[in-house]
Parts: structure tokens; C-alpha cells; sequence
């Protein structure tokens, strides 16, 4: 997600845009998850940090997937552009976390998690529909990042879980 410039090559404005945002949604998400936990501001900390860091790692993943398994897309596509496709997608965790900040900050909800798997869920979805629309139109090309969030999704709540037992 570059752009060529005399000299060399610079970060894409959008990409960076887009990145900063699907970042500080995780990480949000991340803090309103641990925070939920309630085993101390520390601990609050580092399971923001490690979970932020996996929610990078899981979209890397789910690029990757995609990548491996739409033949006609890596034909035509570099990585960097088929991650872009992934970010799109991804860029609707942004009213899933302003959603779990109301709700848990000014409802008294615990609801951080149920918006975050749902989160996930939609943008691997939303994901799906940007790769299908890059490749060509066929709908097998959902597969990938639809079972990537799947697995995402899943491998959160039960790191979470394993989390908030670690944590009592």
C-alpha cells in the first residue's frame, strides 16, 4: 500500500487513514474487553496491547488467506493491494466500536464483546464482498476471508476467556 514518488516510494495517505482506523478500533474494543475483566489497570494494559497486536496479526492472516487461495487475484495483485482490499472491509469495525464505547461507558453495559465478535464477523463478510467484487465476481471468493474472520472471531473470545480465568 504504497505510491511511487520520484526518489523512491511513500505510504498511500489512504492506506495509513485506513490502517489508524481499523487500529484504534481494536484497540478500543481491546481496552473495553479488558476492562471488563476488572483485574486491575495493568492488566487492563497488557491485554489491550496483546490483543491489539493480535487483531493486526489476524487481518495479516486473513490477507494472507485470501492470497493463497484467489488464483486469479494473486495473478492479477500484489499483496499490498489485496491487503488493501482486506483493510476495506475491515473499515466497519469503526461503528462497531463507537457502538460498545456508548454502551459501555454511558449504558453500563458489559457488551464490549458481543460488538467486537459481531464486529469481526461483519467485516469479514464486508471483506468478502470487496474480494469478490476484485476478482471477478465469483462467490467462492468469500470463502477465505469470511472463515478467516470466523476463525478470528473465535480464537478472540477464547483467548479472552483464557484471559479472564488467568485473571482470577
Amino acid at each position: 500500500m504504497e505510491v511511487e514518488v520520484r526518489g523512491g516510494t511513500r505510504p498511500n495517505l489512504v492506506a495509513v487513514l485506513y490502517w489508524t482506523t481499523i487500529v484504534s478500533s481494536f484497540l478500543v474494543l481491546a481496552w473495553l474487553n479488558g476492562r471488563d475483566i476488572d483485574a486491575g489497570a495493568g492488566f487492563v494494559a497488557l491485554y489491550t496491547v496483546l490483543f491489539t497486536a493480535f487483531a493486526v496479526l489476524s487481518l495479516a492472516g486473513i490477507g494472507g488467506a485470501v492470497y493463497a487461495f484467489n488464483p486469479r487475484l494473486r495473478a492479477a495483485s500484489d499483496y499490498p493491494r489485496i491487503m488493501g482490499i482486506v483493510v476495506r472491509g475491515f473499515l466497519m469495525m469503526l461503528p462497531f466500536m463507537l457502538m460498545a464505547l456508548v454502551a459501555e461507558l454511558f449504558l453500563d453495559w458489559n457488551s464490549a464483546q458481543v460488538f467486537t465478535q459481531a464486529g469481526i464477523m461483519a467485516c469479514g463478510s464486508v471483506a468478502g464482498a470487496e474480494v469478490v467484487k476484485s476478482s471477478g465476481g465469483k462467490i467462492v471468493n468469500m470463502i477465505a476471508p469470511v472463515a478467516g474472520a470466523f476463525l478470528f472471531s473465535f480464537l478472540w473470545m477464547l483467548l479472552s476467556a483464557a484471559a479472564q480465568a488467568a485473571a482470577r
